[in-house]
């Protein structure tokens, strides 16, 4: 193995997988790391929002008040992997609570 290849096995192995999670909520666009991201973040809707860390909140918002921006409704959002749950409190988070 050249040390070339040593380093890049390196670089995916630290790799920090919230750290990815919030990136690719955070990413502009649609595609499958952001899609299957939205479907974990649905799944972790068993914990009550104020326990999720304020960077994945920071990141769902984020994503959330994209669709806003892109005049996008509630239905695009659950279609697009989110939980009502979710949905509800990130719009709230942002003044957003009755779309």
């Amino acid at each position: 193995m050249s040390k070339t290849d040593q380093i890049e096995e390196a670089k995916v192995v630290r790799e920090d997988p919230v750290a990815k999670l919030y990136r690719d909520l955070r990413t502009a666009g649609d595609g499958p790391d952001k899609t299957a991201a939205r479907k974990l973040v649905a799944g972790m809707t068993q914990r009550p929002w104020e326990q999720l860390p304020p960077g994945l909140k920071s990141a769902i918002r984020a994503d959330i008040g994209r669709f806003v921006d892109d005049k996008k409704t509630i239905e695009n959002m659950f279609e697009a992997g989110y939980s009502a749950t979710l949905v509800r409190r990130a719009l709230r988070d942002l003044g957003k609570g009755s779309l």
